[in-house]
């Protein structure tokens, strides 16, 4: 006999999304932000020493996936959501208007935010290379050498979206030796030592160490010895974004203002060589007015990173790429690589850091 069954709006609301079968793995029913904060952090981040703004774009991802997916569960994850969310992407933007420190950025469709700024090409090609890294660590295991947490049966698909960013090119020689110059004309930070002082030896540090800018604005007096009258620089690496200890000799003229900067502090010496100041985006802020300063068109000022580029490319011209291969013949190694972590090499690039041309007068000429 058939039985009356009342229903209310909501069951049918509730039925009309999946829910997970009984005996399936729990954390099917996490979303991609619990997968990342509950395994993805501790399983492959923090292992790796990644620096705090990796783990902030990673949230970013999370907020564009969660409003344009509706934020679904893992099992409920298919090839249309993944799409759905690649393709809708370049129809969303940001707004950094009136936004404080500490506050989340506004995110939207453009369409309903036309004062919104519209997402480049790399950042949504970063945006997809990271939620294709999740999935990949949450799917079924393929790499013997990755965590994976094995929860997903099958990867939903995610294109390859190519970003039309263009390389970033180093500062010129004599844009380096502008900007350097400039340190003299800057009034901040306030600080227990000069503030052009201050700025010669940050600008010293990019320059001739090529050392990132989180690694930098962690380096300490105890990382500074002397060996054989030579100052050099020995970097742990839990402080290296690759986890790899550095050592090099420091250039004549980065030595010398560190002697200057010890000097300055006196009694006071701090834990770390310079000291922060600020955060990251007002030390941004601050570097595009030193550059102003010293005479660069918008157009021709960049980042801080720009300095590892330069460091890079005079290293280059002195010769380090021709140094490795010279090496890789002398130990007699097929693969360059090898060469590459030998002692011979290191060597090279050590002489050649010493080598890197000057940037403020020597000895009453203008340049060597």
């Amino acid at each position: 006999m058939p039985q009356l069954q009342v229903r209310f709006a909501e069951d049918f609301d509730r039925d009309a999304r999946p829910t997970l079968p009984p005996g399936s793995d729990q954390r099917l029913s996490w979303r991609l932000a619990d997968f990342y904060r509950n395994w993805f952090i501790e399983a492959v981040l923090k292992p790796r020493k990644s620096a705090a703004g990796t783990f902030d774009r990673y949230e970013e991802m999370l907020r564009y996936w969660a409003a344009i997916t509706g934020d679904p569960q893992l099992f409920e994850l298919e090839d249309k959501i993944t799409l759905g969310f690649v393709n809708e992407l370049p129809a969303w933007g940001y707004s950094r208007r009136g936004v404080k420190k500490g506050m989340k950025v506004p995110i939207g469709p453009r369409a309903e935010h036309p004062g919104f700024s519209p997402l480049s090409s790399a950042t949504i090609a970063e945006h997809v290379s990271r939620l294709a890294t999740l999935l990949r660590h949450a799917g079924p295991r393929v790499d013997l050498r990755s965590p994976t947490a094995e929860i997903l049966p099958r990867f939903a698909f995610v294109p390859l979206v190519p970003s039309d960013a263009k390389e970033k090119p180093p500062f010129t020689l004599d844009d380096a030796r502008r900007i350097a110059a400039a340190a003299a004309l800057m009034q901040r930070p306030a600080t227990w030592i000069e503030p052009q002082l201050w700025w010669e030896t940050r600008i010293a540090l990019f320059y001739f160490t090529g050392l990132r800018a989180g690694t930098i604005v962690k380096l300490a007096w105890q990382f500074v010895e002397t060996r054989a009258g030579q100052l050099w620089l020995s970097v742990p690496g839990s402080i290296v974004k690759t986890g790899k200890d550095i050592e090099m000799p420091l250039h004549a003229q980065l030595a010398e203002l560190l002697v200057r900067v010890k000097s300055a502090l006196g009694a006071r010496s701090p834990g770390l060589i310079l000291e922060p100041c600020c955060g990251y985006r007002q030390f941004l802020d601050w570097h595009s007015d030193l550059q102003t300063r010293a005479g660069l068109p918008p157009e021709r000022q960049q980042s801080p990173h720009a300095w590892r580029r330069t460091h890079s490319v005079q290293m280059a011209l002195l010769g380090a790429r021709r140094g490795l291969t010279i090496a890789s013949e002398a130990l007699d190694h097929d693969d360059e690589r090898t060469t590459a972590e030998s002692y011979l090499h290191s060597a090279l690039v050590d002489q050649l850091r010493l080598q890197l041309p000057p940037l403020w007068r020597i000895q009453g000429l203008l340049f060597q």
